[in-house]
This record gives C-alpha cells, structure tokens and sequence, in this order.
C-alpha cells in the first residue's frame, strides 16, 4: 500500500486491473476485494490468454471481491490499451491512476 501514500490527502485512486483465468476462486476474490478497498474507481480489463477460464468465469469473481467491500464504481474495458485510456481520459486532475499491464511497454508508449 505505500504507493497510495504518495497521493495527496483526498486524490481519487483508480486501478486497472486484470485477474488471471489459473488462479484460484478466492484468490480472485481477494483480488477485487483489495482493489476495492485500495482504490476509488475499479477498471476491469482482460488479459489476451485468459488462462483456462471465460472472461464471464473472471469478471463474476472479480465483481463479487469488489462488492463484498461495499459499493465501488466498477467499469470493464476488456481491451487493455482501451481501459487504460479510459482510465485516463476520466482521471481528475491530481489523481493517482495504477494500471496492472499485461504488454507494459505498449502501455508505456500509450501513456508517454
């Protein structure tokens, strides 16, 4: 959690992140449960090898770690590149916005 000290008190925190279809269930949930409790708003994105399971199977347990923390606003972008431009075109200004790449250098360029 020490990134998120580096925001300035009240900043919104938005995370893009991706579970990984060859984990188990309950670490998927815990998954969405820490992005919930971390961040303000939760972009779901889709890895391109979901790993044995559907991207349904991911985003239900995804959105019910999320939800067991409480009411999060959650969008999915299943294309990464996509979600992360989401992600920043909503930002305000001062946000923090962490992304969980799968390509990280296109995701570099795409940001720089």
């Amino acid at each position: 959690r020490g990134f998120i000290t580096a925001c300035a008190e009240g900043c919104r925190k938005v995370g893009v992140i991706a579970g990984v279809g060859d984990r188990r269930d309950e670490d998927l949930l815990q998954m969405g449960a820490l992005a919930a409790q971390l961040f303000d708003e939760v972009v779901i994105r889709m890895d391109e090898d979901l790993r044995g399971r559907s991207e349904s199977e991911l985003l239900a347990l995804l959105r019910q770690g999320i939800a067991s923390q409480g009411a999060r606003p959650t969008v999915v972008i299943p294309e990464e590149l996509e979600a992360v431009r989401y992600a920043l075109e909503h930002a305000t200004p001062g946000a923090l916005v962490f992304v969980s790449a799968e390509k990280v250098q296109p995701v570099v360029e795409f940001v720089q």
